[in-house]
């Protein structure tokens, strides 16, 4: 299965005798099998037909829509992507649960670990070490530290929401000065800038976030997840929140991927464009960069012992997530809330 993504303006997508059919009038004609793919992807401006659409739900594929930025703007998918209530109740619980924080942390702890390593290979990319990187070890060598304390101290959760945020902040800090101290001139920059990026390194860095974002949220929604409740950012409303949550520990694999392209210019200084004081990924930049970011969802990596392809790896992250928070014992106050009741036969 593959991700169909409509990235050419004009470009016309309709169903045809059961089929998704891709026109465009210099590009020909195309046609798919709903069960070829994985998720629609629309980068730009087409014309998308009500059957498709259609189509689309009825084999529960998502149509997902990406603003300028590469983030997600919108959604269409199947009410069966929504999950079960019982999931979501677990769900609510498990956000304001200790478990939770938890979980949170070792996400973080497995970020931090991948982030050691980028250093260790970029050092050796550019064949230097900087004071920043030497620090950036330090600091996150510690913070994993006081990240562990944090998991088994009994403090209120709003205690220990904010001290690992505090910590992660200050890792994250010392992290990016460390890249910055090695990016060659072309992609060299200050800090991390996002409304708008200032500089080229961070608006590639930000679309390849935005699709990422759209990947991940698609796995946690394939798992019966509501991606507006989460854990670490619970107060931000009307957010998809558990996706900033669940993607920290995908963040530094794509870092290391936009890295990789920036050091071997993979995108020329004209993929780019200004944009609100700022500089964004242009137009020729999407059509350089959108085709890497879905080689590497597909590569095969290290998974628990399996070579297994990094989108999948993702899909069972998000169900084990599930699982997890379907362990959650919920109060015997509200009965009618319990996940252990059976009323007849499952299907």
């Amino acid at each position: 299965m593959f991700d169909l993504l409509l990235d050419t303006s004009g470009l016309v997508l309709k169903r045809n005798k059961g089929r998704f059919l891709v026109r465009h009038k210099t590009e020909g004609v195309r046609t798919f099998s709903p069960f070829e793919l994985r998720t629609i992807v629309v980068g730009a401006r087409c014309l998308i037909s009500t059957g498709a659409l259609q189509l689309a739900i009825t084999h529960g594929i998502p149509v997902l829509l990406l603003d300028k930025l590469g983030r997600p703007a919108g959604r269409v998918w199947s009410p069966s992507l929504e999950g079960l209530a019982d999931l979501r109740v677990a769900q609510a619980f498990f956000s304001v649960h200790p478990v939770a924080l938890q979980w949170i942390v070792h996400i973080f702890l497995g970020k931090a670990d991948q982030q050691i390593e980028i250093l260790d290979w970029l050092t050796s990319c550019t064949d230097k070490e900087t004071a920043e990187t030497i620090a950036a070890r330090d600091t996150l060598r510690a913070g994993m530290a006081q990240l562990a304390a944090c998991a088994r101290e009994a403090q209120p959760p709003d205690t220990l929401r904010n001290r690992i945020m505090v910590l992660e902040a200050g890792m994250a800090k010392s992290w990016w000065a460390a890249i910055a101290s090695q990016m060659p001139t072309p992609w060299s920059f200050e800090n991390r800038s996002r409304r708008p990026a200032k500089d080229p390194f961070n608006a590639g860095l930000n679309y390849l976030y935005g699709m990422l974002y759209g990947t991940t949220e698609t796995a946690l929604m394939r798992a019966g997840l509501d991606p507006q409740i989460g854990v670490l950012h619970a107060e931000e409303y009307n957010r998809p929140v558990l996706v900033y949550d669940f993607i920290e520990r995908y963040r530094p694999q794509a870092e290391r991927l936009w890295i990789q392209l920036c050091l071997e210019n993979a995108i020329p200084p004209s993929g780019f464009e200004p944009w609100k004081g700022g500089v964004r990924l242009g137009r020729y930049g999407k059509r350089l960069l959108i085709p890497r970011y879905y080689e590497w969802l597909e590569e095969r990596i290290d998974y628990k012992g399996q070579k297994v392809k990094r989108i999948n790896t993702i899909a069972r992250d998000a169900r084990a997530l599930a699982g997890l928070m379907r362990t959650i014992e919920l109060p015997d106050a509200i009965p009618f809330m319990r996940t252990d009741l059976q009323f007849g036969e499952e299907e």
